[in-house]
């Protein structure tokens, strides 16, 4: 069983933001946390600040730039232009107990393309400055995933039944592997990348599992 503490850390903000194409036609801010508080924080605020350095590159050089360019060029210059933009910004959703638990969203305008949307979280035991995954805070053996795959194919089938288009007709068979999850007050949130069990309009399909739900099975009390 996994030790818990008790004080939440503190987070901060920093930002890191610029320009990038012809004129500017690329417009970036990318929003990250600084973790104090604890022992591991300087750990986890260079783990995020190079992740923030890492996506900031590939919109320098990557796709964000080159459809920004692209943009910028079928653009008449008797108007004005408003170059696309590229970010990400998190979202602290469990910080006590020995536990934080962050997601960041990354979107990127890709003008006539769209946009594109992603969700990348890590939940972090305190203690030992390492990332946990689901399986951790659950008793070995137990079919946490199996309830956690019942209850999400359950609130697809209740959506859909007030929103039959919400999701794809194979969104039950394909929310059976799990993608991603961060921790929350009431329960275990399990995520899946966007347009991958419906269309675009659903944004990041996300479910909560309640605490509750999983009974015995847990490892540890959150």
């Amino acid at each position: 069983m996994m030790e818990k503490g008790r004080a939440p850390v503190q987070i901060e903000s920093r930002t890191l933001s610029g320009s990038a194409g012809t004129r500017g036609a690329l417009r970036i801010e990318i929003e990250y946390p600084a973790v104090t508080g604890c022992a591991c924080g300087t750990r986890l605020s260079a783990f995020y600040r190079r992740q923030a350095e890492a996506y900031y590159r590939a919109c320098c050089y990557g796709t964000p730039r080159r459809q920004a360019e692209q943009q910028r060029a079928l653009w008449k210059d008797d108007t004005p232009f408003e170059p696309l933009r590229a970010g990400r910004s998190f979202s602290v959703m469990y910080n006590e107990g020995g536990f934080l638990s962050i997601f960041s969203d990354s979107w990127e305008e890709l003008g006539c393309a769209g946009s594109f949307l992603r969700r990348q979280a890590h939940t972090w035991e305190l203690s030992s400055g390492r990332a946990v995954p689901a399986g951790r805070f659950f008793r070995r053996g137990s079919a946490w995933r199996q309830l956690a795959v019942s209850s999400i194919s359950s609130q697809i089938e209740q959506w859909t039944a007030e929103q039959p288009a919400a999701f794809f007709a194979d969104a039950r068979q394909k929310c059976r592997v799990l993608h991603g999850f961060y921790l929350a007050d009431d329960g275990m949130v399990f995520y899946y990348p966007a347009e991958s069990l419906g269309p675009r309009a659903l944004g990041i399909p996300s479910f909560l599992v309640r605490y509750s739900d999983f009974g015995g099975m847990l490892a540890v009390t959150l």
